[in-house]
């Protein structure tokens, strides 16, 4: 293309308008918004996009033949996998293109539903090989109304990396290594990622609030 630019549409949302010689960077940002507060076409960080080896340099649309490839992540596992099931299907991308100038933008399917954070099968009981990681923090309840005492654990929390803003990397092993700080009033939860941005490693830290979580 030689100037203009295109839109894409999802479930009655749409980006903001892509110039022709937009970057990887610039195509998330006018698809990817804050949640509760946009219009695009996705509200939530967990968003992954790939810019092919087709393309080096320049900007998506002043070459032929550049593809970008965009992931959906259900955002909190839900047991999804389209690595071993398909599940959690999504409609196709729908591409505006008639302000392209002297181009053309087409959106296909290589993969049915949605991927998951933490690897799980459909069931959610097998691995898939993904080492993405989450985290999970359970309370310990215990009750004493009758004898012998009585204990049992509620999930109060769980994080992966999407919580922090960094898209999920199959290698990541988030949660590898997990510290747990606790007062009366809140709790500060330290979680390592050893395999972060090609195994520099990253560690990172969730505050809590009261002591209910």
């Amino acid at each position: 293309a030689s100037g203009g630019y295109f839109i894409i549409i999802f479930r009655g949302f749409q980006s903001n308008p892509i110039t022709f010689n937009a970057s990887a960077q610039d195509i998330h940002d006018s698809i990817v918004g804050e949640y509760g507060s946009t219009n695009k076409v996705h509200s939530i960080s967990a968003l992954i996009i790939d810019a092919s080896s087709t393309w080096s340099d320049g900007g998506f649309c002043t070459a032929p033949k550049r593809e970008l490839l965009i992931t959906f992540i259900a955002p909190d596992g839900a047991g999804l996998s389209t690595t071993t099931n398909q599940t959690g299907d999504l409609e196709l991308l729908v591409i505006d293109d008639s302000a392209l100038e002297n181009g053309s933008v087409n959106a296909t399917e290589l993969q049915k539903g949605t991927r998951s954070p933490i690897g799980k099968d459909l069931q959610g009981n097998g691995p898939t090989g993904k080492q993405s990681g989450s985290v999970y923090i359970f309370q310990r309840i215990s009750s004493c109304d009758t004898l012998p005492c009585s204990f049992s654990w509620h999930q109060k929390a769980m994080f992966s990396p999407l919580d922090a803003g960094d898209f999920l990397l199959d290698s990541a092993r988030f949660g590898w290594s997990v510290s747990l700080t606790k007062t009366e009033n809140f709790f500060i939860a330290f979680v390592g990622s050893p395999g972060w941005n090609d195994d520099t490693g990253k560690v990172y830290t969730f505050y809590g609030g009261d002591n209910s979580t």
